[in-house]
Parts: structure tokens; sequence; C-alpha cells
């Protein structure tokens, strides 16, 4: 999936939300090139490419996702506090080619 991340924000909860509108791949969600627009709300504050729909590729949860008339959004997030969740201290930045080739290892 291709996404446009705009420079749009908006508070979903207490979350600083980014918007993003998908250019392409719509086919690969079932829907047709033709189907309505899709935008979604992330929050890179939680850093977890996941979302309805099988929405994903994007540097944060999704809490909001607009197809056409239709939309979802997150209602709760439960964190596992028994088990603490670190901060990558390193690392360096890869591109978006190099991410898709190390998914597909998996």
């Amino acid at each position: 999936m291709e996404w446009d991340i705009t420079t749009e924000t908006k508070k979903i909860g207490e979350y600083t939300c980014y918007k993003a509108n998908l250019t392409t791949g719509k086919v690969a969600l079932g829907y047709s090139e033709t189907s309505p627009d899709i935008s979604v709300w992330f929050t890179p504050e939680i850093a977890v490419s996941f979302g309805p729909k099988s929405f994903r590729d994007l540097p944060g949860l999704i809490l909001e996702a607009s197809v056409g008339p239709r939309a979802y959004y997150a209602t709760i997030i439960k964190f596992n506090v028994d088990k603490p969740i670190n901060r990558l201290s390193e690392g360096k930045p890869i591109t978006r080619e190099a991410l898709r080739a190390n998914r597909a290892k998996f």
C-alpha cells in the first residue's frame, strides 16, 4: 500500500494523529480502483503499523479510517502493563522498498 501522509493533524483521545490518504493498493485490500476514497488517521505515538480492514504500512497505529461513507474507529486501547515496552534507543532509517524486502523474508 502507498499512502500520502498529509500535514493535517487532529487529536483523537490523548493522541495527536496525522491524516493519510491511500494512493495505491485498493485492489490488494479487495476494493476496485474506482472504489471510494480511503483515508485514515494514525498516531506515531503508538509505533505499531496496524489498523482496521487490514490497513497498514504507516508509522503508527490507525485510530480512525474512512472508506467512502463508512467509518471505523478505535474505541479502546489497552496496554499490557505487566510487560514493559522499551523504546528502541538506536537504529537507522530504511527506505520503504527495504522494509518491504525485509517483510517478504518472513
